[in-house]
């Protein structure tokens, strides 16, 4: 037998979401993610790799795992896991995100009802996104299937269904504040309440004669419990609520990503500076459809790109999904970015888990000012709370065609010299850059 290598106690960083997991704790050990499994429980994870082929459902969307020769005081197995570049949660999703994860829940719980294996939780903060792929991350929720009273498909209603059912009917923010909301969840009568007069009442009526009949049948599940599951959730119809910003592109994308000539001075340098210092994380903030996300990506970055336009997010995901682009695309707002949450705030603020080597903040700080109130002060302060090293915003001044309509004497304050002034807090360089259209500018900051 091999012999073991003691993990010390003080080298270990414990995930504070997984303090609640009954099978184990997950902690960060030199920079790799591990799973301490504990001794009451070692002999069904080994028996997962020995006898039952576990392996076999990685490509169905479980998180990767193995048993390796470390011990952590007080525990009776380790496994390492796959590691995913960065952590997301369901009230930042797309509709098409919550619903692949959903679909995600189902295939994998085929997959363990082949080999007598099943669930105990069917949330989705057991999920997360690699890219385009959802990932179901908590090894602790598998299983017997013959020692479950049924599968936990209210969790799964509650937390998936209805959320999907508010935000086909126009109710996505009244969705994601139900989902930001951990602890509590909405009665079935409630959300009806919510979806009357704004669905069809024979599609309503649909949900509901559906949900009676999933509620009976997960006292005893099998794979065509998960089939019929499956259909359900797939014809969930998806309609998201538009904004100003769903139909716009920007002037850069009718432009290919691979260098050109006629690559306008916007592109140029932000091209230039991804190549020259070679961030390893960038969040582009207000990515619309992600032209300027996939050129980071091109060169290398692993990005989350973020904003308030549903529709464009999920072009964006639909994107990445079919290219498998290292990107993480996000439904939120820079002015109020996910806030931690949890028992003892177990899950992490926007701020913690999408900090980034580089930001980018391209044509939105006019936005940010005239159309959300924000002073440079504000402004500054709250990219800077992203950046780790690098910081390229774009500024439009005064003169420019479309800013020259908002400007008035409330807004005397707005120009180069005070953004500078305000950015010059956080950052001990500035270099001024030419963008485009004329007269924007680039300001690339450094810590």
């Amino acid at each position: 037998m091999r012999a073991l290598r003691r993990v010390p106690p003080s080298e270990i960083t414990f995930e504070p979401a997984s303090m609640i997991d009954r099978a184990g704790r997950v902690f960060w050990w030199n920079g790799r993610i591990y799973r301490a499994i504990r001794s009451e429980h070692a002999e069904f994870y080994r028996s997962l790799f020995d006898s039952r082929n576990i392996e076999s459902l990685f490509d169905s969307g479980l998180v990767s795992g193995e048993v390796v020769p470390l011990s952590v005081d007080g525990f009776g197995l380790v496994l390492r896991h796959q590691r995913v570049p960065v952590a997301s949660y369901c009230m930042e999703w797309s509709a098409g995100m919550l619903k692949d994860g959903a679909l995600l829940l189902c295939d994998l719980s085929m997959g363990l009802a082949a080999k007598g294996l099943t669930l105990r939780d069917a949330h989705p903060w057991n999920i997360m996104f690699d890219g385009g792929r959802p990932l179901f991350v908590d090894w602790g929720s598998i299983g017997l299937l013959q020692q479950q009273a049924a599968w936990p498909y209210p969790e799964l209603r509650d937390r998936f269904l209805f959320p999907l059912y508010l935000m086909a009917a126009g109710r996505s923010s009244l969705a994601r504040a139900f989902m930001l909301d951990i602890v509590n969840r909405q009665s079935p009568g409630d959300v009806y309440r919510l979806l009357l007069g704004r669905i069809a009442p024979r599609l309503l009526l649909r949900y509901w004669l559906d949900d009676r009949a999933l509620t009976r049948a997960s006292r005893h599940v099998d794979q065509e419990f998960f089939r019929g599951l499956r259909r359900i959730i797939e014809v969930i119809p998806m309609a998201e609520q538009r904004t100003e910003w769903t139909e716009y592109e920007g002037p850069d994308g009718r432009f290919s990503h691979d260098p050109c000539e006629e690559w306008p001075a916007k592109i140029r340098n932000v091209h230039n500076l991804l190549r020259r210092l070679g961030p390893r994380t960038v969040l582009d903030v207000g990515c619309s459809r992600g032209w300027f996300s996939e050129l980071a990506a091109r060169q290398g970055a692993q990005v989350t790109a973020i904003d308030i336009d549903e529709p464009s997010v999920t072009k964006l995901y639909r994107h990445v999904r079919e290219r498998k682009l290292p990107i993480l695309p996000l439904v939120m707002d820079i002015c109020a970015p996910t806030p931690a949450h949890g028992v003892a705030r177990g899950y992490p603020a926007a701020e913690d888990r999408l900090r980034s080597e580089m930001v980018m903040a391209l044509a939105i700080t006019h936005h940010l000012v005239f159309k959300r109130g924000l002073t440079f002060e504000l402004i500054s302060r709250q990219l800077a709370l992203f950046a780790e090293k690098w910081l390229v915003v774009e500024f439009v001044p005064p003169e420019d065609r479309y800013v020259s309509q908002w400007v008035n004497e409330r807004f005397a304050w707005y120009g180069l010299e005070g953004f500078v002034t305000a950015l010059q807090v956080f950052f001990r360089r500035i270099e001024i850059l030419e963008s485009s259209p004329s007269p924007r500018l680039l300001l690339w900051c450094e810590r």
